[in-house]
């Protein structure tokens, strides 16, 4: 009986932790990290992002709100 009762616990402690990485496991991002790079004006009227995969180049303007595309920069 006592061996029957080891036997279930270690059984139960195994599937515990089988259970706790299962949940654990995160899908990862289909965007690679750090594909964007930004820089901000001193003055904080323009914000300027680099998609490093593309080569596109974005500009915010604070003042009006707009996204502006400003087109391929090449490598």
């Amino acid at each position: 009986m006592k061996r029957h009762t080891v036997l279930i616990l270690v059984i139960g402690v195994l599937l515990g932790i089988c259970l706790t990485l299962a949940l654990g496991v995160k899908k990862r991002s289909s965007r690679p990290v750090g594909t964007f790079q930004a820089t901000v004006e001193e003055d904080g009227s323009d914000v300027w992002v680099l998609n490093t995969t593309t080569g596109d180049l974005y500009r915010y303007d604070a003042d009006t709100g707009r996204w502006d595309v400003l087109g391929y920069v090449p490598d």
